[in-house]
């Protein structure tokens, strides 16, 4: 994803994370962040940190039914991402974006246990990435 030009990321991220709800365009703060997450973790963590952050938010399953774990992206969880945001419009993709922020937080601060050299790194992510 580093390597393709922001328009192509873009259009491809757009691809992954479902239609924005029906009559709305598509928001550039969902869309930036998750060109910026699919950059930054390699496609199975990013469709797991979807799947997670669309399975704990789909209201005990009346949303939508639990995602299968499947460590791709497919129909089910574009879907779900659809039915999300047609739900409940910016709102919700809103606390999509946090959600999938705190999944990755929690994995960074992880990857801090054995490398304590990345400590820095989790401090500036941290202070200048959430929120």
């Amino acid at each position: 994803m580093a390597k393709l030009p922001r328009d192509t990321a873009v259009a491809f991220t757009a691809s992954i994370t479902g239609p924005a709800p029906a009559g709305s365009s598509p928001s550039p703060h969902r869309r930036g962040r998750t060109v910026r997450h699919r950059r930054q973790h390699d496609t199975g963590t990013t469709a797991t940190f979807l799947r997670r952050a669309l399975d704990g938010l789909n209201r005990n399953g009346g949303d939508y039914a639990n995602i299968p774990s499947t460590g791709t992206t497919g129909a089910a969880t574009l879907a779900a991402s659809g039915r999300s945001s047609a739900r409940a419009g910016r709102p919700a993709e809103t606390v999509l974006v946090k959600a999938l922020e705190a999944l990755q937080g929690a994995r960074y601060t992880a990857l801090t246990r054995p490398r304590p050299a990345d400590e820095t790194f989790l401090y500036g992510w941290l202070a200048n990435r959430v929120g």
